[in-house]
């Protein structure tokens, strides 16, 4: 075998070689392969400004991705509950909750024609007519309240005793506060809000 041309074969497949990120032949500047009538083929530096057609210049303007990260503590705690004291604030919970969800469904705002809830064994459903049902229970195992909402969804609620208030961990909701919002989304001026805490054994959220 010619050893010029298996070296000619070999430089031209590292210049070729652009997607396996070879290194470049020479120190710092790339160089071209060029042929001479006289010493046959040899390696000169690339022109000043010269741009490999496979490393072309990154517009910085585009396709430009900027991300946040919130790295906030939680402003609550899990509370380690032995059953008892699950079943019992739980409890309480529920019953208070149905309690003003009652009294809504019992009031002269025209927006609650048809609505209802029903509790019982643990499980509450609130049907809200064409609005959606709330379906929210105990999940003893974990130690949760587990909320379904027409609109926001599932959610899972731990109970923090420093702050008497099921909360959501993932977007730091309180269970009261998430439910007040959102029917009074449909309601208006604070109706449930305020009917919700007129009772002074109802958890401040």
């Amino acid at each position: 075998m010619n050893p010029s041309r298996s070296m000619t074969g070999l430089l031209t497949r590292r210049w070729l070689s652009c997607a396996s990120n070879s290194r470049r032949l020479g120190a710092d500047s790339p160089r071209k392969l060029w042929r001479s009538t006289i010493t046959g083929y040899q390696l000169h530096p690339t022109p000043t400004g010269y741009h490999h057609p496979c490393k072309q210049p990154m517009d910085n303007h585009m396709n430009t991705r900027y991300y946040s990260v919130d790295s906030s503590p939680s402003p609550f705690t899990v509370s380690d509950l032995d059953p008892q004291e699950f079943h019992q604030i739980s409890d309480q919970t529920l019953d208070e909750l149905t309690e003003a969800l009652e009294r809504l469904v019992e009031s002269d705002h025209p927006e609650v024609t048809g609505w209802d809830v029903d509790y019982s064994s643990g499980v509450m459903n609130f049907s809200m007519g064409h609005h959606g049902t709330y379906v929210i229970n105990k999940q003893p195992p974990n130690k949760q309240i587990w909320l379904s909402s027409p609109f926001s969804g599932p959610k899972r609620f731990d109970y923090d005793k420093s702050r008497k208030s099921w909360f959501y961990s993932r977007e730091g909701n309180e269970l009261m506060a998430l439910l007040s919002s959102e029917i009074d989304s449909i309601l208006g001026n604070q109706f449930f809000s305020q009917l919700l805490h007129s009772s002074s054994n109802l958890p401040q959220q």
